[in-house]
């Protein structure tokens, strides 16, 4: 059983920056993982952004092994990754507690670009959110291996999401909940 929850700010198919504000000198990292995080994943993607899946802070890229500092505002860009039914592929920035903590997650986020680049219509799983969820998947393979898929994260989760409302027009968006509860396992 995981003792510690991650607690993050996570992104799918979207470019933000925020301001954050650190407390009790929690250690705040990036990651991206999960299915459609692959360095390889091009659907509704300009051929320059294949694979960026990015958290940066004044222009440095974080790799899953830096702590960051939060005196700067925070960028995450990603040009893959899902919310799905049962699994997640995430470009993640985030903190673990003790699943006694209790907690308020909050943070001024600017959205600016939302999914397909390439004049391609939505799929209506773009979006940005604040997150809670009890486990981290594995950090994707960079460089990729040739035919290698990243391996599903599959987590009980709980978010509040700015994501886009339907597959016809990426400008309209919704405000929404997202709940998943049962997962077991990290394939879902």
């Amino acid at each position: 059983m995981n003792n510690k929850i991650p607690l993050a700010l996570t992104l799918c198919s979207t470019m933000i920056a925020l301001p954050l504000q650190a407390n009790e000198g929690h250690q705040w990292r990036a990651i991206a993982f999960g299915q459609s995080t692959d360095s390889n994943f091009s659907s509704n993607v300009l051929p320059e952004k294949i694979g960026v899946n990015d958290v940066t802070i004044a222009g440095k890229k974080l790799t899953p092994q830096d702590v960051a500092d939060l005196s700067q505002p925070i960028t995450i860009e990603s040009r893959g990754g899902k919310i799905a039914n049962s699994h997640d592929g995430l470009t993640f920035f985030y903190t673990r507690l003790p699943t006694s903590q209790n907690f308020i997650l909050q943070a001024t986020v600017t959205v600016n670009q939302f999914g397909p680049e390439n004049g391609a219509r939505p799929a209506a799983q773009e979006g940005a959110g604040l997150l809670v969820r009890d486990v981290i998947g594995v950090p994707r393979q960079q460089p990729l291996k040739v035919g290698y898929e990243e391996f599903p994260a599959a987590s009980n989760m709980v978010m509040n999401a700015i994501m886009t409302q339907d597959k016809k027009d990426g400008s309209h968006i919704k405000l929404q909940t997202i709940s998943r509860e049962g997962i077991t396992q990290p394939w879902g």
